[in-house]
């Protein structure tokens, strides 16, 4: 193995970050795992500290990510929108006797906790949630979500990225 330059590797501090094993007993073994070096990204002029070493780590850097106003307000109104989508959920009539195919006819949307009262004077005896309407609405929910979530990221990595040079 080659012999790296001082330039390439980086030295962590004594005092090891959390996610890497403890500080070894033997006082030998600790002096070794002190000066422990790790060899940097090519092309990388940095030296490397321990934070660099737990982002390498984290795919992304998703732990420490730092999210800008809109970045943040978006998951946000993404999460009460699914929530009250649930709370209240769109619901249907049902009536089913033996040798008629089950009928099925919206109710409109009610709160979970008071679903709708089945029709007194009507053939529809029953009242359940439209799973597959409640399925589908929760889904572009969280694609709406996810989408202005990416958006926003990508304008902001836009509006902080450098100019180009003039050629």
């Amino acid at each position: 193995m080659q012999d790296k330059s001082s330039a390439e590797m980086a030295v962590f501090p004594a005092e090891a970050p959390p996610c890497l094993p403890s500080t070894p007993s033997n006082s030998t073994d600790a002096a070794e795992y002190q000066n422990r070096t790790y060899p940097l990204p090519r092309g990388s002029k940095r030296q490397a500290n321990s934070m660099s070493f737990i982002k390498l780590l984290t795919p992304m850097g998703i732990g420490r990510m730092h999210m800008n106003k809109s970045q943040t307000i978006t998951p946000s109104l993404a999460g009460v929108a699914l929530i009250i989508n649930l709370l209240f959920p769109p619901w249907v009539y049902t009536f089913q006797t033996q040798g008629i195919s089950p009928v099925r006819n919206p109710a409109g949307y009610a709160l979970i906790f008071a679903p709708p009262s089945a029709r007194q004077s009507s053939y529809l005896h029953g009242v359940a949630i439209d799973t597959s309407r409640l399925v589908v609405q929760s889904f572009l929910v969280i694609v709406a979500g996810g989408v202005s979530f990416g958006v926003a990221t990508l304008s902001t990595r836009r509006r902080n990225a450098e100019p180009l040079s003039s050629l």
